[in-house]
């Protein structure tokens, strides 16, 4: 150590780790001072905690005007690794279809299940169900083969944790039972690369549910009878008929 009193300038300064987005808690410009027989300093850096997806992150801290003592490394640099990871799911969706002419869009809702500072993509395609009934693309819905979810990679400030998978939903003047078809998901792709942070696809599968809105109709015919004319001992029978229409 020493033998004179030995002061240093440090503060700390960002990196893409930044301050005011709480990565981290800055480090005032203040002063350290090495008593004679002194040698190490500790500083201390507060890193935040968060639930946010991010990529590795750094900061600095730096050394400046020491009196008595030359500064041979003036900067250290902090990487924060992240340990968050993200959960991607997608959810059912209920809809009823119109007439022929006009159609509808089901919107199954893609999750995060927090929020991400990386580019995330995930795959989505549909399919129809094996059994009756079931929605068939190009009949009762339009078939999406290959789609692309992309979740840009922004500050967790304006980062969405939810998007749409739209479905256009035919219109059709045909009475027939609730019918249903998926939306999956594939390929989770973070920063253009398979992620191997833990983060995944927690729920791949949506169901969407087409309800009808075409009622059957019930019609009763009428008729004429003529009343029995031998004091009603042999009464006329007067048959109608109930008739259901699409």
């Amino acid at each position: 150590g020493s033998g004179r009193i030995v002061t240093v300038s440090v503060a700390s300064a960002d990196g893409t780790a930044r301050t005011a987005l709480g990565d981290y808690t800055q480090i005032p410009a203040n002063t350290l001072t090495f008593m004679p027989g002194e040698t190490t300093k500790t500083v201390a850096v507060t890193v935040a905690d968060d639930m946010i997806d991010e990529a590795t992150q750094s900061f600095t801290v730096n050394l400046s005007g020491a009196t008595n003592a030359n500064i041979m490394t003036s900067t250290g640099t902090v990487m924060i690794t992240d340990n968050d990871a993200v959960n991607v799911s997608i959810g059912d969706v209920v809809i009823t279809e119109t007439d022929t002419g006009t159609n509808v869009t089901a919107s199954a809702v893609v999750t995060l299940s927090i929020p991400t500072e990386r580019n995330l993509t995930v795959q989505h395609d549909t399919a129809d169900l094996a059994p009756s009934p079931s929605a068939r693309a190009g009949s009762d819905y339009t078939a999406i083969a290959a789609g692309t979810t992309t979740f840009a990679g922004t500050d967790a400030a304006a980062a969405p944790t939810t998007m749409n998978v739209n479905i256009t939903i035919l219109g059709e003047d045909i009475n027939e039972p609730q019918e249903t078809f998926n939306v999956n998901l594939s390929n989770l792709m973070i920063a253009g690369a398979a992620p191997t942070d833990g983060s995944t696809i927690s729920d791949a599968q949506g169901v969407v549910t087409i309800n009808d809105e075409d009622p059957m109709e019930i019609r009763v015919s009428g008729g004429t009878v003529t009343e029995d004319g031998v004091g009603g001992m042999n009464p006329n029978t007067l048959n109608f008929t109930v008739s259901m229409f699409q």
